[in-house]
C-alpha cells in the first residue's frame, strides 16, 4: 500500500477506504462523499482493489496447482515467492512463478478474449505488462512471430475475436500465452469446446510448440484419448483427489485403480475387431457432491470392490510399482 502513499498513515487510510468500499459494494450501499478525499485517491483505491483481487486470484490458482505439481513430481523454482516456500520430499522447492514464466490457455476461447481488442492488442497485453519489448516495432514483430507459430497470418493481427472461428480463437489464446516466452503453461481443457477435427490440429500444434520452445504443460482434460497423446505422465483425479499416477503408456496399458479402468474402457477403439473384444466398465450411481464428499475413499459409492474399510479410512497414496502410484485399499483385489 505504501507505494501509493509516502507515509504509513496514508497507507492505513487507503486500506480502510478499500475495506469500506468493498463492504458497501457487497451490501449495495453507496459510498458517502466524505469517505472519498479526492478523485485521485478514488482512482488509487480502484487500482488497489484490482491489485488485491489479482493477488487473491493468483493465490487461489497456486492453492490448486501446487498440490497437483507436488503429486506429479514437478519442481518449479522461479523468481517471485508468494505465501512462503512449499516443499516435498525428493522434489525442488515450489515457488509461484512470475507472469512471464508461467501462462495459461483457457477452456472457452470466446470468453477468454476481450471482444473490444484486436488480436495484436490481445497478444501484446502480456508483453506490455512484463515490459519485455519496449519498442513498438519489436512488439509488433513478436506478434507476427507468434501468429506464424500458431498457424495464423499477419493479416489476422488487425481483426477482432468475433471474426474468427472457435479453433482460430483458441490459436489466438495460445499465441497470447506464448508471447512472453514462458517455461510452463497450464492448459485448462483447451480442446473441449472445439470440434473433433479441430481438436486434432490443436493437439498436434501443442506438440510441435513443445519441441520448438522446450515447454512444460500441465494439460487438464477429461478426454483420456487426448491426454495419452500429448502427455508423458498422467494423473487421474476423482472429486479433487488423485487416485492414480503413472507414465502415459503404463497407465493406459496397466491401470490399477477401478476408476481409471472405467475411464480407459470408455475410449473409442478404431479397430472394429478389437472393439468387439473390449468390455465397457459402466459405473453405477451418481457422482457425489464435491461440497459433501463421502467419508474415507471418495470413490467408494461407485466402486464394485468397496467395503467397510473404504468408508472408515482414506486410502494411502503409495507406489505400487516403480513410478506407478495409486490410492486404493483393494489394489490386489482389483487386479
Amino acid at each position: 500500500m505504501a507505494r501509493w502513499f509516502s507515509s504509513a498513515e496514508g497507507a492505513a487510510e487507503l486500506s480502510r477506504l478499500i475495506d469500506e468500499e468493498a463492504r458497501m459494494l457487497e451490501t449495495g450501499e453507496r459510498m458517502p462523499a466524505s469517505g472519498i478525499p479526492s478523485e485521485a485517491i478514488y482512482r488509487r483505491i480502484r487500482a488497489a482493489l484490482v491489485r488485491r483481487r489479482r493477488r487473491r486470484i493468483a493465490l487461489r490458482v497456486a492453492a490448486v496447482l501446487i498440490p497437483c505439481l507436488l503429486v506429479l513430481g514437478v519442481g518449479i523454482r522461479l523468481d517471485r515467492q508468494v505465501g512462503g516456500i512449499f516443499s516435498a520430499p525428493e522434489y525442488a522447492e515450489i515457488y509461484v512463478p512470475k507472469g512471464e514464466r508461467m501462462q495459461m490457455v483457457f477452456q472457452d476461447p470466446v470468453a477468454s478474449l476481450n471482444p473490444r481488442m484486436t488480436v495484436e492488442e490481445i497478444i501484446c497485453e502480456g508483453v506490455k505488462i512484463n515490459k519485455l519489448y519496449p519498442d513498438k516495432t519489436e512488439r509488433r514483430n513478436q506478434v507476427y512471430k507468434m501468429l506464424d507459430m500458431v498457424g495464423l497470418t499477419r493479416e489476422h493481427a488487425t481483426r477482432y475475436p468475433h471474426e474468427f472461428s472457435g479453433g482460430q480463437r483458441q490459436r489466438v489464446g495460445i499465441a497470447r500465452a506464448l508471447a512472453v516466452n514462458p517455461e510452463f503453461i497450464v492448459c485448462d481443457e483447451p480442446i473441449s469446446a472445439l470440434d473433433v477435427s479441430i481438436q486434432a490440429q490443436v493437439i498436434n500444434m501443442f506438440e510441435d510448440l513443445q519441441e520448438q520452445m522446450g515447454l512444460t504443460y500441465l494439460f487438464i482434460a477429461h478426454d483420456l484419448s487426448a491426454v495419452k497423446h500429448i502427455s508423458n505422465r498422467i494423473g487421474v483425479m476423482y472429486l479433487g483427489r488423485m487416485v492414480e499416477l503413472a507414465d502415459s503408456y503404463e497407465l493406459i496399458q496397466r491401470p490399477l485403480h477401478p476408476y481409471t479402468k472405467s475411464l480407459i474402457s470408455a475410449i473409442p477403439i478404431a479397430d472394429p475387431n478389437k472393439a468387439k473384444e473390449s468390455k465397457r466398465i459402466v459405473l453405477e450411481g451418481d457422482v457425489p457432491s464435491p461440497l459433501n464428499p463421502p467419508s474415507g475413499c471418495r470413490f467408494r459409492t461407485r466402486c464394485p470392490y468397496a467395503d467397510e474399510t473404504c468408508a472408515a479410512k482414506v486410502p494411502e497414496w503409495k507406489e505400487i510399482e516403480k513410478g506407478h502410484f495409486a490410492a486404493c485399499h483393494h489394489i490386489d483385489k482389483c487386479n
